[in-house]
């Protein structure tokens, strides 16, 4: 009998949301990444890249939240997208006193934490340029005293979701790989991750901070793209096994009041 994957869901107010320091890109147009991903084929191979599915709750709805990056050659996939999440949304030690600034109450919904990877129409392009809802960033005594070795909790990575091809330097991704195709130029994987029932999140100041609720992806590839807008069809099993998300089958110590 297969297990079904346990994904707990805390309320988003349980994250504490603050900011860092910009983070550059490394590519300042679509051109550009495609032209770094053929340079970096040519020497290193086939690219693997790395999206954490994060999951919240707000007003009753599963929120979801999408950082990830493209690993470097050789890198363990589920270590790289740990250190990957760390790199985009953990506090910064330095600078503490530049992380109260222009702060104020958050009211948000779901996170994408990562500049555009290497679509141009790509689904994280789509959330970055017309995301739901941008988080405020929360100025408590909680975000004062974060710091990037100062952690509620880990990260835990779970199940892999999907993979998605890039059969040549283009934009377009598969679920598959084509048949005429043998040597995808990069593959995309999307891991479940599970969120410690607490966290401080820091954002670069250069980046958004976004929520999309499951409805909205849901068959919207108009706006979102193939790749998000699947993710509601993927995580069904896990989430509204009867239909209710008052009825799922794993742990919702904090959903149900």
């Amino acid at each position: 009998m297969s297990t079904k994957p346990t994904i707990n869901l805390y309320p988003l107010e349980n994250y504490t949301i603050g900011q860092k320091d910009p983070q550059p890109e490394d590519d300042p147009s679509v051109a550009a990444r495609l032209n770094r991903l053929q340079h970096e084929y040519e020497k290193f191979g086939m690219r693997t890249s790395v999206e954490g599915v994060l999951m919240v709750h707000e007003q009753g709805h599963p929120h979801i939240l999408i950082p990830g990056d493209n690993l470097k050659p050789g890198e363990d996939e589920l270590q790289g997208l740990k250190d990957r999440l760390n790199q985009r949304l953990a506090p910064q030690k330095e600078n503490k006193e530049e992380n109260k600034e222009d702060s104020n109450k958050m009211n948000g919904t779901k996170i994408d934490s990562e500049p555009p990877p290497s679509n141009p129409i790509s689904d994280e392009d789509k959330i970055m340029e017309k995301g739901d809802v941008e988080l405020d960033i929360k100025n408590n005594a909680d975000n004062e005293k974060a710091s990037y070795d100062e952690e509620d909790g880990d990260y835990e990575i779970g199940e892999l979701l999907t993979i998605w091809y890039r059969p040549n330097f283009e934009t377009y991704m598969y679920p598959y790989i084509p048949r005429h195709i043998t040597r995808p130029k990069e593959t995309k994987k999307f891991f479940i991750v599970q969120l410690p029932e607490r966290k401080v999140l820091s954002v670069p100041k250069n980046m958004k901070l976004l929520a999309v609720p499951l409805f909205e992806l849901h068959e919207n590839t108009a706006r979102y793209g193939p790749q998000l807008a699947a993710l509601p069809h993927l995580l069904s099993i896990a989430i509204f096994r009867e239909g209710c998300l008052k009825s799922v089958s794993y742990h919702l110590p904090q959903l149900i009041k």
